[in-house]
């Protein structure tokens, strides 16, 4: 670059420096809440083919994200809820024995409120009924009609409910979520689904709840609007759910292998079949309060309060097979009260031998009353949830 004569150094004004003024303090904005949240619509792996994850790892996923509630509703199922029961009952040992072997990490953060709740759902034609058991007697018609579902002339693993065909009128002792089915294509049938939610409040009244689920799709807002609608013509409020199949959106490509296995085509030609996306996961509370209304989270916790059955309160006896023993040398009589073994009872007045024992599904085959021979008229009795 050429140098500059004297002439215009001296004609160059010299720059003149401005202070700038002092900047203002940016206001704190308070980030907020996390909401409190029940999950109340949650698969495992015993729905066969639909949920990914195991009833340990929703458990403790649930936990640890601050969940106040976390509902096992396998399809036409309470299989889950016996590791579920397990998983929560040993989960705080074993952050115990985390941080003893750990002394360097922090410790873990405690969820003392968390609870678990015990239901079902059952897909009908046009909706999904879900149903948590309010109390003992709540739990005993769900596992009743699970039976009669499984009983029916279905296929095997599979079950047949109907809303003429069914006593649906026996799980009033049930909170009831109605789920609507969600088209992919189309705009919401309004009249379809109005219909549908006044059937039911026929029979469950105020303990009946439309329950929404959004997963981020391009049609949220409107099918948002659309149960808004319906729930303002039906009088029957509305719930947040989540669908939960799996316990981190890590496993969605497990799920779509799983929907592949089912519908016996590769992932590839499964198209709409898939999840959209993997939102059907326990989501961390501050995406909840993104997606959802305030009002609708706050009513998961009113869902769950009314529901306080638990296996612990159900039996006097061992939690862990569901029995007592008298005495050395007597034999093993059931712990559970009547209503909650009356589902799951064998034929009367038969021997507890092995061709009884292989009558029984391999799930419940164990234990059976260790009575020599039954007495007429008196059923035995296999355990029903540990």
């Amino acid at each position: 670059m050429p140098e500059l004569s004297d002439k215009q150094l001296r004609a160059r004004r010299p720059v003149k420096l401005h202070a700038m003024p002092p900047r203002q303090p940016a206001a704190v904005r308070a980030l907020p809440a996390l909401p409190d949240y029940a999950e109340l619509h949650c698969l495992t792996n015993f729905s066969f083919q639909r949920g990914a994850s195991r009833p340990e790892e929703l458990v403790t996923q649930a936990y640890h994200l601050g969940y106040r509630a976390l509902a096992i509703t396998d399809e036409c199922s309470v299989a889950g809820i016996v590791r579920a029961h397990v998983a929560l009952r040993d989960h705080p040992q074993a952050m115990a024995d985390h941080e003893h072997e750990h002394p360097e990490e922090p410790p873990l953060s405690r969820n003392p409120d968390f609870r678990l709740l015990f239901g079902s759902e059952f897909r009908f034609e046009r909706f999904t009924l879900v149903a948590i058991a309010h109390d003992l007697q709540g739990w005993g018609n769900l596992c009743e009609f699970i039976t009669a579902a499984r009983t029916t002339e279905a296929p095997k693993g599979e079950y047949r409910v109907s809303w003429q065909g069914s006593d649906v009128a026996s799980l009033r002792h049930c909170e009831i979520l109605l789920v609507p089915h969600r088209t992919s294509n189309g705009m919401p049938d309004l009249e379809a689904i109005s219909a549908d939610v006044v059937q039911a409040k026929g029979l469950y009244g105020d303990h009946l709840w439309i329950a929404v689920e959004l997963f981020n799709e391009m049609d949220d807002d409107l099918w948002l609007v659309t149960l808004e609608a319906v729930g303002d013509a039906t009088g029957v409020p509305l719930v947040a759910a989540g669908d939960v199949h799996m316990h981190a959106r890590s496993r969605k490509p497990l799920q779509d292998v799983m929907t592949a296995v089912r519908l016996g085509k590769p992932v590839a030609e499964c198209g709409f079949a898939l999840q959209p996306n993997a939102e059907r996961h326990l989501r961390h509370r501050m995406r909840l309060a993104t997606v959802y209304p305030e009002e609708l989270l706050e009513r998961t916790l009113e869902v769950a309060d009314r529901c306080s059955f638990s296996p612990r309160s159900a039996s006097t006896g061992c939690m862990s097979c569901g029995y007592i023993t008298n005495s050395p040398g007597v034999n093993k009589v059931p712990a559970w009260p009547e209503e909650m073994i009356r589902p799951l009872l064998l034929t009367p007045g038969v021997a507890a031998t092995e061709p009884t024992r292989r009558a029984v599904p391999a799930p419940l085959a164990e234990p059976v009353v260790e009575t020599p021979m039954a007495q007429a008229g008196e059923p035995l009795a296999v355990c029903a949830v540990l």
